[in-house]
């Protein structure tokens, strides 16, 4: 079993927010193993990329016990943040505001809103990806269009990090 890293980032991403404003990107990874339909496990969440169409989020998430030769299926689902569902005025909005209002995303009830269209922030699109499919890509990067519009980028590396999932680990010398 091998610990995997998951890199995302966006391009030209769908504005939600309306005329004056720019969308605030952010991405939930969900792991369905070995197969396309099975339920869903949320493994990780970026951070809010703020007034941006074109991300790069610096969160690295974690896949563990990766087997090679064997189908792993992981979504990405972009979303944009939505402050005033959140309960913030987005004049105060700060970052970490933002990291704590995203729980909602993940506990089990989100899919539940998500379904019936009562989730607080607007989904941009989602994606499926293959992991052995990436890790065969030149440059280990994969790609898939949104429905609303936009790319997600996929890169997937072994882990070099002994960190815990969903975290980075930096290291000073």
């Amino acid at each position: 079993m091998t610990r995997l890293q998951l890199s995302l980032n966006a391009k030209g991403l769908k504005n939600l927010s309306g005329f004056y404003n720019k969308s605030d990107p952010f991405a939930v990874v969900t792991v369905r193993g070995d197969h396309k339909d099975n339920t869903p496990e949320i493994v990780g969440r970026t951070e809010v990329c703020f007034n941006i169409l074109n991300p790069k989020w610096a969160t690295i998430i974690f896949v563990e016990d990766y087997e090679f030769g064997v189908p792993c299926y992981i979504e990405v689902g972009v979303f944009d943040f939505d402050s005033k569902t959140a309960g913030q005025s987005e004049n105060r909005l700060q970052l970490n505001d933002a990291v704590k209002n995203l729980n909602v995303v993940c506990d089990a009830s989100s899919r539940d809103l998500l379904r019936n269209g009562k989730y607080p922030h607007r989904v941009m699109g989602t994606a499926l990806f293959e992991v052995g499919d990436i890790l065969a890509s030149r440059g280990n990067v994969g790609s898939k269009k949104l429905q609303s519009g936009g790319t997600i980028y996929a890169q997937i590396e072994r882990s070099r990090e002994s960190g815990k999932k969903g975290t980075i680990q930096i290291q000073t010398p």
